[in-house]
């Protein structure tokens, strides 16, 4: 405790706070604190991002939000040009015989995959992004025995679509973890501490 001049109050360490309510208005504040702070989510965004690159995703973008409120969730936006050499083996299991037979005959004939990932909208989250494959087949022949191949692309992009919507998810409940961590008692008190705030005898943050 240390008492502030010219008008002599004292103010105290989160520890020092005795009355209950005064302590509870101090861990809120810290919870809004910590879960402010991006820093809190760059080990989840940062291990995001480089799972996204190993399969193929050029210079993917992270977009979330965990506010607890309508619109809440992740997503993520790259370049168009996606390595498919990567992503595609990466998400194979997802995939029937019939379209990853598609997939090879296009690998091999040298046809070019677009994926392209395009956010609508204010908020982020797993269908705020639309998932668009496309094709440019320079004029190869786009028939796998008697399909044709863009029938079967329809059916591809809708497994990378659930894929997507899945990866997202996964990443919005990590982040959640995160807060849920920083949101426990004791958490939000050694975060005061850290930090070294002091608080009025109401459980204000006093600031110097």
């Amino acid at each position: 405790m240390r008492t502030i001049q010219p008008e002599p109050f004292n103010v105290y360490s989160i520890d020092e706070l005795t009355d209950e309510k005064a302590k509870k208005r101090a861990i809120e504040f810290c919870k809004e604190d910590a879960t402010s702070d991006e820093l809190l989510f760059e080990m989840v965004t940062d291990e995001a991002e480089e799972q996204l690159t190993s399969m193929g995703f050029y210079e993917p973008e992270i977009y979330y939000s965990c506010s607890y409120c309508q619109g809440d969730g992740a997503c993520f936006v790259a370049n168009k040009m996606v390595h498919f050499d990567k992503f595609l083996p990466a998400i194979k299991k997802l995939f029937d015989k019939k379209q990853w037979k598609v997939l090879q005959k296009i690998h091999r004939s040298g046809m070019e995959l677009e994926l392209e990932l395009i956010h609508r909208g204010h908020y982020y989250h797993e269908n705020s992004v639309t998932v668009s494959l496309d094709l440019h087949d320079h004029g190869i022949d786009r028939f796998v025995g008697d399909v044709h191949v863009t029938k079967l692309l329809d059916g591809v992009e809708e497994v990378i679509t659930e894929w997507y919507k899945d990866f997202c998810k996964t990443l919005y409940r990590k982040l959640c973890a995160e807060i849920e961590y920083y949101w426990k008692d004791e958490n939000c008190i050694q975060h005061a501490k850290d930090r070294e705030f002091e608080f009025t005898e109401n459980g204000k943050l006093y600031k110097d």
